[in-house]
C-alpha cells in the first residue's frame, strides 16, 4: 500500500478493513485465553507496523462473561482497548 501511495499521492489512498474476528475453544477459560492472546498480540503488532488504527467500537463477545472480562483486561495490558459484551 505504501508503494501505491508513494507513487500516486494525488489518489489519496485509504484502506478500510471492516471487521476482524478470532475464535477459539477449549475445556477451560485459561485455555481459550492462551490460544487467543498470542494471536491478538501479533495482530496488534502488525496493525501498529502497518500504521492501521483500530476502531474504538471494538467489542469482545464470549460465551462466558468472565472470559470476556479476562480478555478485555489482557488486551488492555497490551495497549488495545475493547469493550466487552456487556458494554456493546
Amino acid at each position: 500500500m505504501k508503494i501505491i501511495n508513494d507513487e500516486h499521492k494525488e489518489a489519496n489512498l485509504s484502506l478500510f478493513i471492516d471487521d476482524a474476528s478470532m475464535q477459539a475453544s477449549d475445556a477451560s477459560l485459561v485455555g481459550v485465553v492462551d490460544k487467543l492472546m498470542p494471536a491478538m498480540i501479533l495482530f496488534k503488532k502488525y496493525t501498529d507496523k502497518l500504521k492501521l488504527k483500530l476502531s474504538s467500537k471494538g467489542c469482545i463477545v464470549a460465551s462466558h462473561t468472565k472470559l470476556a472480562l479476562i480478555l478485555q483486561k489482557e488486551c488492555l495490558q497490551h495497549g488495545v482497548a475493547f469493550s466487552n459484551q456487556q458494554e456493546c
